[in-house]
């Protein structure tokens, strides 16, 4: 759990974790979601994104994240570039099975 520490980025260590199943992450000061980060979690069934204040996430990631069963990112609002109907669409070919938005 990284909740409630004031973290504007991510740790690019979290791309080193590769065995990583479960990453809480709410409560923080994340302006971004890198594409490329996430992807060498291929194992990560859980990620909680809740209460960041993100103004930018790249299209691409959460799209190779293969064993992701359940997103959590209410009340964070995702950007315009990222409409609801394009993060569904690429949750849902990765396999998602529980979005909170």
């Amino acid at each position: 759990e990284l909740n409630d520490n004031r973290l504007s980025t991510l740790p690019k260590a979290i791309g080193k974790l590769t065995s990583l199943q479960e990453l809480s992450l709410s409560g923080n000061r994340l302006k971004n979601i890198p594409g490329g980060i996430l992807q060498r979690t291929p194992g990560l069934t859980l990620l909680e994104l809740n209460g960041n204040p993100l103004n930018e996430v790249d299209l691409y990631a959460f799209s190779f994240l293969p064993n992701l069963k359940k997103l959590s990112t209410s009340p964070t609002r995702f950007p315009g570039s990222i409409t609801p109907v394009v993060l569904l669409e690429l949750l849902l070919d990765g396999g998602v099975s529980e979005l909170e938005l």
